[in-house]
């Protein structure tokens, strides 16, 4: 668990710059699918200050061990706070999490990112935090260090060193472990790039107790220097020699995409996938196959859909099954996540389609009780959301397809202010603003 929780932190850490979004990422919902529609599980609402946002990324790069460097393969969050929290079987939201990001006032660089949980009094404590430290000449990250909160104090857990060449380019990561006193190496992943600063291969190595060790190798071929990938081997070192364990074939369109790839264990066919992009490289439609050694072809599994808003941004994951009868259909397997974006916190929510259909909210101001009647053009399920003006959400719920939709919803929970209701389905979206008085 405390693996998983600094990977977290590396993978959340935005130290390279990058062209952010006008609209920012306020929230994440995981739904699953229950015999009828999909309902939610966990969300996460994010908050911000002095102009800072975040992005999603959606099409991971080809080289998979640099899922361990600072920006991972996850996307870019610059956020104050990031609130989790599971649904209850009453599906009421309970928060469970709260991640805080601290940051330099005078370079932006984030300095520490703290994990906190509630007690049964629901008084945050503090659990562990990442520490991150920068070289003052390039602001390449140095070094990140994770701690446990251990009564009243800080106790080190793991470390993560950098290194890098003239073109900052990371050519190691070392993670170190504390003993009680000092830093003990652990692990070294080591990178290798040609003249346009593309990853070739890459090296695991172990430490026994006086050397590195090889443990693990990557190596990427290509036909165009690495700018897109041909194949990847994965190999492991066994005795003297490395032995390839797995590979991983990739066609490319020429857009550099790569729309269909397949996988060898062993040099046996595993599992394949077919990828439709759009016009700005990120995925709209994936089909994952496994391969059937009786029938001796790859057959469909899972089908995946994501949908993006007007800046790129993706808007919903969704996960479909193969049946027997040879249809893409819902099980209890499928999974929806939807992601909610803020234009201006006082006045839009970004990918809203208002043609979608008809909403109306009354009465407004309200008091104690909020009336929705909704009017689709066209049946479809949705999922309706509350966010109060700084972009985070206070309740969200699932309902079945229908073209007619009313539901009053309680409201004197909520304190005097502005709120935004975001209903958003399968086939479009909307939203209102409405206002709470005393």
């Amino acid at each position: 668990m405390k693996l998983k929780y600094f990977l977290l932190g590396a993978l959340l850490l935005p130290t390279f710059s990058y062209a952010q979004s006008p609209a920012k990422l306020v929230g994440i919902t995981h739904s699953v699918y229950a015999d009828s529609a999909f309902m939610s599980v966990d969300s996460a609402w994010l908050g911000y200050s002095n102009g800072r946002g975040s992005d999603v990324k959606t099409t991971p790069e080809f080289y998979p061990s640099l899922d361990i460097t600072p920006t991972g393969n996850t996307g870019t969050f610059n956020y104050d706070t990031w609130y989790s929290g599971i649904y209850d079987s009453a599906h009421a939201l309970m928060t469970t999490g709260l991640h805080t990001h601290m940051f330099d006032s005078a370079s932006g660089k984030l300095m520490s990112n703290t994990f906190s949980a509630p007690d049964s009094a629901m008084t945050w404590m503090d659990q562990s935090r990442v520490n991150y430290q920068y070289d003052s000449a390039t602001g390449n990250i140095t070094s990140q260090t994770s701690q446990d909160r251990v009564g009243s104090n800080w106790v080190n857990d793991m470390m993560y060193s950098y290194t890098y060449d003239p073109a900052n380019n990371i050519t190691s990561i070392t993670s170190m472990l504390w003993n009680g006193s000092s830093w003990n190496n652990n692990t070294k992943y080591v990178y290798y790039y040609n003249f346009l600063n593309k990853v070739t291969s890459s090296l695991i190595q172990t430490w026994n107790g006086s050397s590195w060790q090889n443990a693990e190798h990557y190596i990427y071929y290509s036909h165009d220097n690495n700018m897109t990938v041909d194949s990847v081997f994965y190999q492991v070192m066994v005795g003297p020699n490395w032995t390839t364990i797995t590979k991983d074939v990739f066609v490319n369109d020429a857009n550099g995409d790569a729309i269909a790839s397949w996988h060898y264990n062993g040099g046996v066919p595993e599992y394949a996938d077919s990828t439709m992009y759009n016009a700005m490289h990120s995925r709209t439609a994936q089909t994952h196959k496994l391969w059937d050694s009786t029938a001796v072809m790859f057959v469909n599994q899972k089908h995946y859909d994501w949908t993006y808003n007007a800046y790129n941004q993706p808007t919903t994951m969704q996960s479909s099954s193969w049946d027997s009868s040879g249809f893409w259909v819902f099980n209890n397997s499928d999974m929806l996540t939807t992601y909610y974006y803020m234009l201006d916190s006082a006045t839009k929510v970004a990918g809203v389609n208002n043609n979608a259909g008809d909403l109306k909210l009354y009465p407004v101001p309200a008091q104690n009780l909020l009336n929705i009647d909704m009017t689709w053009n066209k049946a479809q399920a949705f999922s309706v959301t509350v966010f109060d003006v700084q972009g985070r959400m206070l309740r969200h719920w699932n309902e079945a397809a229908t073209t007619s939709y009313s539901k009053t919803i309680p409201v004197a929970d909520l304190a005097a202010g502005n709120y935004f209701l975001v209903i958003k389905g399968t086939d479009g979206n909307t939203v209102r603003q409405f206002s709470v008085t005393r």
